[in-house]
């Protein structure tokens, strides 16, 4: 999986059968975080970087533990041979080495941090993060009980969509042009991407509470492409991609109208944070594009540009939209959907009770936990003659390792 522009994305190769997912030519645009998902359950993701330039930084790309040798080389792309390489830390110079490669001894929580190097007069690399796991018994106990408090959260969500588990959530059908709301006559075309390469994949329809497929009733396939020509208000509804084996995509709801007046939205949702437009678009050229937006009925704004900017949208901005104009028409209603951020701060907004409510039982659940544990062990370890052992490294006295016997 990957995330891109808010949307999660997943491989176009089956990776249950192949067992992993090969980019053959990597480009900027692939620099990203990635990730393994299955049945609702996520591993930690690795943060890709792909550069246009001829210099790039060699360094672990999952955490390393306290107490190892930790190398980061410096890699030209064009000059293979040993060359002088400055090294940088959160910005900040190092040193230099001759062999383009700097070696950390007994790495600690005090390395971490971002790494880049440059060559002169060559070029400078991209920034890696170099992340050190804290190994002790402490923090193993408590990312354990926090593991533990996430699944069990994570199972109360779930009961909601355990009858859905062969959805692929978060991947869509590409709509082309890039909205929900069209014309008649209009051409659209759908791309199921992620899908085609497994066997018996369709773009589906439903059409009077029967599930249809493109190329049947209505639209052509085109190689991997299904088109709809001339659309009419009878192609309105929900479209979604599905394989032979019954694995389904999300749903996108087009919307066609015989009117003069359409509200273009995102057509998938979008992330907390981000900036959003709804354009109020007239079938032919308006010298008026004064538009009234509308969200869940209710008049929320009036615009002389026919535009509707919401910054650092939150999921309280999340309803069902349209717009007007006077003498010209109102457009059809298109639902705005937005993700959770979960990774910073949850924006307030008053209909997000359940999403403060999960929060705070995580939050106090946690450190619940982490108090037992410390009065645990403070109390199965009181009754024992503790005797401290301290051992200097001979190479470098400023690092010392104690234990309790």
């Amino acid at each position: 999986m990957r995330n891109i522009k808010g949307t999660d994305t997943i491989c176009n190769v089956r990776v249950e059968i192949t067992g992993s997912c090969t980019i053959t030519t990597a480009f900027t645009t692939d620099s990203g975080e990635y990730w393994c998902e299955a049945e609702g359950k996520k591993s930690n993701s690795v943060n890709i970087i792909v550069t246009a330039g001829p210099v790039i930084l060699e360094s672990p790309a999952l955490p390393v533990k306290e107490g190892e040798d930790v190398t980061l080389q410096c890699r030209n792309k064009t000059t293979p041979s040993k060359f002088t390489a400055y090294f940088y830390k959160n910005g900040l110079l190092l040193g230099s080495n001759s062999t383009g490669e700097m070696t950390i001894h007994n790495v600690s929580k005090s390395d971490e941090g971002l790494y880049k190097c440059n060559i002169s007069g060559v070029a400078e690399s991209p920034e890696s993060r170099l992340v050190v796991g804290d190994q002790s018994l402490t923090a193993q106990a408590v990312y354990t009980l926090s593991t533990v408090i996430n699944l069990l959260l994570m199972l109360v969500a779930q009961v909601k969509v355990c009858s859905y588990a062969q959805i692929a959530y978060g991947v869509f059908p590409r709509v082309v042009p890039t909205r929900l709301q069209y014309f008649e006559y209009e051409h659209i075309s759908f791309y199921c991407e992620g899908f085609q390469r497994s066997p018996g994949w369709r773009l589906m329809k439903n059409i009077s509470s029967k599930n249809t497929s493109c190329g049947t009733s209505w639209g052509f396939l085109n190689e991997s492409v299904c088109i709809i020509r001339d659309v009419y208000v009878d192609d309105s509804g929900e479209y979604w991609c599905e394989t032979g084996e019954g694995e389904k995509s999300e749903t996108v709801t087009i919307s066609v109208t015989a009117g003069s007046l359409i509200l273009e939205t995102p057509v998938h949702p979008v992330m907390e944070g981000d900036h959003v437009t709804l354009h109020c678009k007239t079938k032919t050229p308006s010298s008026n594009i004064s538009a009234s937006f509308y969200k869940d009925d209710v008049l929320i704004r009036n615009s002389a540009t026919g535009d509707m900017k919401i910054q650092n949208v939150k999921k309280c901005d999340e309803g069902v939209y349209k717009c007007s104009i006077s003498g010209v028409g109102e457009s059809p209603e298109s639902q705005l959907t937005v993700t959770e951020y979960h990774r910073g701060t949850i924006p307030f907004c008053s209909d997000q009770l359940p999403v403060l409510l999960y929060s705070l039982i995580k939050t106090v659940s946690t450190v619940f936990c982490v108090a037992l544990l410390l009065l645990v062990l403070r109390k199965r370890d009181s009754g024992k003659h503790r005797v401290s052992v301290t051992l200097t490294d001979p190479v470098n006295s400023n690092r010392s390792v104690s234990a309790a016997l």
